[in-house]
């Protein structure tokens, strides 16, 4: 899956569990991920780091990308984890 769809299953989560600040709150209170790990997935969004997979097509001025950011097949696994624990939560 593309870096940039990634984001987008992360939106979704994110947003059925309160929204932007409430719902990311609450994956971390529920330690479905680290601040750690969420920093390091934000580089799905620059073409710096991802190529033509990247969320956007040119890098964003501010914030810049993460300093260690998450490869593609750990950004998919990273996904694919949260998904499932989301969806046991149902």
């Amino acid at each position: 899956m593309a870096a940039g769809n990634l984001w987008k299953v992360y939106e979704v989560i994110r947003d059925d569990m309160g929204g932007k600040r409430t719902g990311k709150a609450a994956i971390l209170n529920r330690g479905w991920a680290t601040p750690d790990e969420l920093e390091r997935f934000r580089g799905v969004h620059y073409p710096s780091v991802f190529g033509d997979e990247a969320r956007h097509g040119v890098d964003e001025v501010s914030p810049p990308p993460p300093s260690d950011p998450m490869p593609l097949p750990e950004a998919q696994a990273f996904v694919s984890r949260f998904l499932t624990l989301w969806i046991d939560s149902k």
